[in-house]
């Protein structure tokens, strides 16, 4: 049977002030009247049956969690009790399922519009999983994008491509190598493959994690028994962890729009579809000024000469950007946690 896992662990940093601790970025409401972990749900309707739908959170959103998909059964929420990346997080969810089943890992918090390609996209994928492969979607590139890790493939295999490895978020000159080579495709953090498939690599990859989290999983609904296991793990990531190690992976190519709304600059680029966007447009006075987005004014906000600017306002902080900084928002969180304004976080 095919089992979607959903991973809605992330704390959403770079979407401060609007993404907080208590209410990340996969649960906000950023593209619509929907959250993003709300239209991920909603993509995958008709794929698989409801009570196949699991997701992976922190342990204090469980609440939200069902609250966003009251759908899924309550045991189909599993809370982590702290971070420890993507590895930990699917481990535990494989131990949790049958080994004959089918895993499909989704992220909570992506933009897919194409909903039939998509799914099509997803078939395929199984298919190869089928096989014995451990699988992943490619997005194929459309700019020399720095802020996406890459899987560069070689020799095509029927229904995808052998993948021969992983590639860090390059610099701007090897990403436009990587564009006009045609092997280089973005990580779209999308995995398929048979649980069986999958625990086997994590035993030979990640034989300490996937041994502390096989004895937890058994009382995954007890906080004090998994946080014990997560303290004596590590926290890395799934493409380090085991991706970039395994032989038999392959790749399908994702002919679907997408993006992984990572920044300010991600989510301008999706509501202004190039240009500018404001949220209430009547309390914004412009002038010769482009490429701005304006999110949660309550004043009238005046703009002259400026170009790729974010204004971002809640009730308590107002964030103003360089929007080609805006992979660099962590900064001002971590500035913030240092001056201890954690009622901020």
């Amino acid at each position: 049977m095919v089992k979607v896992v959903f991973l809605a662990g992330g704390s959403g940093e770079r979407f401060w002030p609007k993404s907080r601790k208590g209410k990340p970025k996969q649960f906000l409401k950023l593209l619509g009247e929907n959250s993003l972990l709300r239209e991920s749900f909603l993509r995958i309707q008709g794929f698989v049956p409801e009570e196949a739908v699991y997701l992976v959170t922190y342990w204090e959103h469980r609440m939200l969690a069902r609250k966003e998909l009251p759908e899924i059964p309550e045991e189909n929420v599993i809370g982590e009790p702290m971070g420890r990346n993507t590895a930990a997080a699917i481990i535990l969810a494989s131990l949790i399922l049958d080994e004959e089943d089918i895993m499909v890992v989704l992220p909570s918090d992506h933009y897919i519009p194409e909903v039939e390609k998509f799914q099509e996209t997803l078939r395929k994928a199984i298919v190869l999983a089928e096989k014995g492969y451990l699988t992943t979607i490619g997005i194929q590139p459309s700019r020399p994008e720095t802020g996406y890790g890459y899987i560069e493939v070689e020799e095509e295999i029927p229904g995808g491509f052998r993948v021969r490895r992983f590639r860090e978020k390059p610099s701007r000159e090897v990403a436009e190598e990587f564009l006009s080579s045609g092997r280089h495709f973005w990580n779209s953090g999308m995995f398929i493959w048979r649980i069986s498939t999958f625990r086997e690599a994590a035993r030979k990859y990640l034989p300490h994690t996937y041994s502390v989290l096989e004895e937890a999983s058994e009382s995954y609904q007890d906080l004090a028994a998994l946080a014990r296991a997560y303290e004596q793990i590590e926290s890395i990531s799934v493409d380090y962890a085991i991706m970039e190690k395994a032989e038999n992976v392959a790749m399908v190519k994702g002919d679907f729009l997408w993006s992984d709304v990572g920044s300010w600059l991600s989510l301008a680029e999706l509501l202004g579809k190039g240009g500018a966007y404001a949220e209430n447009p009547h309390l914004v006075t412009a002038s010769e000024a482009e490429k701005y987005l304006i999110l949660g004014n309550t004043k009238e906000v005046a703009i002259l000469g400026l170009k790729d600017v974010g204004f971002i306002e809640t009730e308590d902080a107002i964030l103003i950007l360089n929007l080609e900084n805006a992979q660099d928002v962590r900064k001002i969180v971590a500035q913030l946690r240092e001056k201890g304004k954690e009622h901020l976080l």
